[in-house]
């Protein structure tokens, strides 16, 4: 590479197969800038973590609200988030809602038994560096 500073994009995709599961795509993509450096710097780059209360077997009752704590993790950690959106998918994430970020959770009313609640969230840094994090299938409705 050459020396100086550049814009950089890297997508990571996590697939899981066999029986029905949750989780079973995880697509992450960082934008980010970097500089020449006379060392080993941290890359600033960040995550998104949802903890909604599941079962043990990664599911949620139907029908009913669900507060999903949104925890934001890395270089956007500690108040130097801008921006942190999140939206909700009940068919596969071929359509998103948004949904508000209160008090660092989200409220997600869930679908009818059966179907799988797919999460994304989107996050800007206070250095311009986004975040898009997107879990398909995050749980399923009982």
């Amino acid at each position: 590479m050459e020396p100086g500073r550049a814009a950089y994009r890297l997508t990571s995709t996590v697939k899981r197969g066999g029986a029905p599961s949750v989780a079973t795509r995880v697509t992450t993509s960082w934008t980010f800038a970097s500089d020449t450096t006379r060392g080993p710097v941290p890359m600033p780059v960040s995550a998104v973590r949802f903890s909604p209360e599941l079962s043990p077997t990664g599911t949620a009752p139907a029908n009913e609200t669900l507060r999903v704590p949104v925890t934001v993790l890395g270089a956007a950690a500690n108040g130097r988030a801008r921006s942190v959106a999140v939206s909700v998918s009940v068919d596969g994430g071929t359509s998103w809602t948004r949904v508000p970020v209160e008090r660092g959770a989200v409220e997600i009313h869930n679908p009818r038994a059966g179907t799988g609640v797919s999460l994304r969230a989107a996050l800007t840094d206070t250095d311009g560096n986004t975040l898009t994090q997107t879990v398909i299938d995050a749980y399923r409705t009982r």
